[in-house]
């Protein structure tokens, strides 16, 4: 399992240094701050519009475990390429654009130009993320994760090159960082495709048991995915509305943006990447009880490597001298990053219950405990906001926590109904 998921949780960790290398470039050029906002916002819409491609995988590690199963799960994203490409483009050349991004996202009309270059730079980001998601799924399922790392690695080396090299050009900057975004992405979807393509062959031909699915079934599959991805990316706004309302608005968000960011380096190794080592390992009762084992001595190591951070100095010393931030905002970040060091046991927890709903092929109840996540979320930020504004970017902090524990609950009572042994990929 360790060979499996250190690699898998340091591909993750990567991202966040590949869009600081990004963020980099976009610095050097003209009007260096329009161009990071402009970014963020096209990024976001872009994102928001591709998201459906983005959860494709999941299945075909879930439940597309052979050959048979497997291409009518790809001729399942390859339909979700077609309209994810037609929202792109109605966002890149019609009023559906600024309709997002300064309607939904309230981006001032400014940064109009910016976004309108990053979106349509990544009209082909359906394609992209297929690519990258299908190969990936393959090097999960024949445990060989070690090549997404070698992947996401190459495309480091090459957003450094990219970055010297794209930021001559005498392009919006905000164009210059959704270039080295989608490029950089391709090519490491290239490079994880190459290494898929040998190793699809190792796959069964047909289902242990039954016949492959039909594409209405993968269809049912994955629109709570879709829609549990568009609800998230509600999150982090919810979070930025309640300290807005704080005694210090700007200084809260502010100090939970730096302390999350921080944050992000250990936690990485335990959000978003460990339901992959459920859906992998998880075959009965025996692996089920290892598997929750180990979460649980990952989610206390993690925990406890942050709570030694902050006590020992180390994370402030990270925040002063390597992030450069402010000393005003080092001290506000101690009591958040405390809070945040709780959350490791939670996500761990949470994401052993999402990997058995995605293993055993019951999707449902994913979106509901999303919902609950996002509704605990605002109860919790906006209720301290208005009884105890002074908590200032602690708000943050506890909303965040609150919702990751109301997500477990629902996640929990749902797995509570699954048998110990997942159903059979073919059962579908």
């Amino acid at each position: 399992m360790l060979r499996f998921y250190v690699p898998l949780a340091a591909t993750t960790m990567f991202y966040a240094v590949i869009f600081n290398v990004m963020n980099s470039a976009m610095a050097r050029t003209a009007e260096a701050a329009t161009a990071l906002a402009a970014f963020a916002v096209g990024q976001s819409v872009a994102d928001m519009l591709a998201v459906p491609a983005g959860t494709g995988h999941q299945w075909l590690i879930a439940r597309g475990r052979d050959k048979s199963s497997f291409r009518v799960g790809l001729k399942v994203m390859f339909q979700i390429i077609g309209g994810v490409t037609v929202l792109l483009s109605l966002a890149s050349w019609t009023s559906l654009g600024p309709l997002l991004y300064h309607g939904l996202l309230g981006a001032p009309r400014t940064l109009t130009a910016g976004i309108a270059a990053v979106i349509r730079i990544c009209l082909p980001l359906g394609f992209v993320f297929t690519l990258r998601g299908a190969s990936q799924s393959v090097l999960m399922l024949r445990r060989k994760t070690h090549l997404m790392t070698i992947g996401v690695t190459i495309r480091l080396v090459y957003v450094f090159f990219a970055a010297m090299v794209f930021g001559n050009l005498p392009w919006h900057g905000a164009a210059i960082g959704g270039l080295i975004w989608v490029t950089s992405m391709a090519v490491e979807g290239t490079f994880d495709f190459i290494m898929a393509t040998r190793l699809f062959r190792e796959l069964p031909d047909e289902p242990a048991e039954g016949t492959a699915p039909k594409p209405a079934r993968i269809w049912r599959f994955l629109l709570p995915l879709i829609a549990t991805s568009l609800l998230w990316s509600f999150g982090k706004p919810i979070l930025t509305m309640g300290m807005a309302r704080s005694a210090l608005p700007e200084t809260s968000i502010a100090v939970y943006q730096v302390a999350w960011n921080a944050a992000w380096l250990l936690m990485a190794y335990v959000q978003g990447s460990f339901r992959q080592v459920i859906v992998v390992f998880w075959n009965d009762e025996g692996s089920l009880r290892a598997l929750q084992r180990f979460a649980t001595r990952l989610a206390v190591t993690v925990s406890a490597a942050m709570l030694v951070a902050v006590f020992t100095g180390i994370s402030a010393w990270f925040l002063r001298s390597v992030v450069g931030t402010t000393e005003d905002i080092v001290q506000a970040s101690r009591g958040v990053l405390l809070v945040m060091s709780t959350l490791p046991l939670a996500l761990v927890a949470t994401e052993v219950c999402i990997g058995r709903l995605l293993r055993n092929g019951t999707t449902e109840a994913i979106g509901v405990a999303k919902g609950a996540n996002l509704a605990c979320m605002g109860l919790v930020a906006f209720g301290l906001a208005w009884l105890f504004p002074g908590l200032n970017a602690m708000i943050g902090a506890l909303g965040m926590l609150a919702g990751v524990c109301g997500e477990f609950a629902v996640g929990y009572m749902a797995t509570r109904r699954l048998p110990l042994s997942p159903a059979a990929t073919g059962a579908d």
